[in-house]
Parts: structure tokens; sequence; C-alpha cells
């Protein structure tokens, strides 16, 4: 059975969800005729920082207002990535959407794996890594505290 792109979307939500308990929201948007278009797949909140993410099937690519869209939200000081699903070899990329998107130069591409992550309930589910997403966020929230610092220096 073919994949479909908003299982990959499930997947990334279910896995922010479980990595930040309580400090994440997440939704995902459904794009229809008075929706603007090329708005990311799930817009989610965490620990404070906005993130767009936009879910793609291996081989898939973004329109070019979904590229638009994300630099916008990188430009407004948010974090925009692509989750890629190679399903073939089951593997996962955390891609950073600032840069030129292709399938050829993967400099800017993080693989990451599926791991087993047990619930409060204590029922074990799979969930994508998100060590790259966590580091961006530690990013984030470190260069905010330097801007208000030296904005208030100044």
């Amino acid at each position: 059975m073919r994949q479909k792109e908003s299982f990959l979307q499930k997947k990334v939500r279910t896995s922010i969800n479980a990595i930040f308990p309580k400090k994440a929201y997440t939704i995902k948007t459904h794009g229809d005729r008075y929706t603007a278009p090329g708005i990311p797949d799930i817009l989610a909140c965490v620990m404070g920082v906005f993130i767009g993410i936009e879910c793609k099937m291996w081989r898939g690519r973004p329109t070019e207002s979904q590229i638009l869209n994300l630099r916008d939200i990188d430009r407004a000081g948010g974090i925009a990535v692509y989750v890629i699903w190679d399903k073939e070899n089951n593997k996962y990329y955390w891609v950073d959407a600032t840069a030129p998107f292709t399938y050829r130069a993967r400099a800017h591409w993080t693989e990451c794996c599926e791991l087993n992550h047990t619930l409060p309930s204590g029922k074990t589910i799979k969930i994508i890594d998100c060590t790259y997403l966590m580091a961006r966020l530690i990013n984030k929230k470190t260069n905010i505290k330097d801007t208000i610092s030296n904005a208030n220096k100044n």
C-alpha cells in the first residue's frame, strides 16, 4: 500500500508532541479555496518558538509558494523545515528550509531514524528522532536571549 503524505504529517505531529509534552502545540493545516497557497502542512509552537513544517514524500518537491512561506517564517524569527520520508529505505530527513531545495546537494539535510518512545500510559509508539529540531530550538532561544540582552545594554 502506498503511504500518503498525511501519514508522515501525523507521525511528525505525534513525534513533536511526544518529545515536548505540554510544551508543544501542533496543528495540521488543510488547504482549500479559502486558504492562502503555500501554508506549511504543520504549524507548531514549541517552547515559545513558531515552527513551520512542510512534509514531503521522497522525490516530492515544494511549490514556489511553499518555499516563499517557509522563508517568510524564518525571516520573522521562526524555524522553517521540511521533513522528507524515504519510505523505501525507511529514512527520515530534517531539511533546513532556508537553503535551496535539492535532492543532489544534501549538506543541509539531517538524516534521522525512528525511535521507540514510551508514553506516560506505558504504551510504546514509534516516533521520528527530533534531535535536529531540539538543536534548532536551543539555537533559536539562545539567539533570542542574546538579542534581548544586547538590546537592554543599549
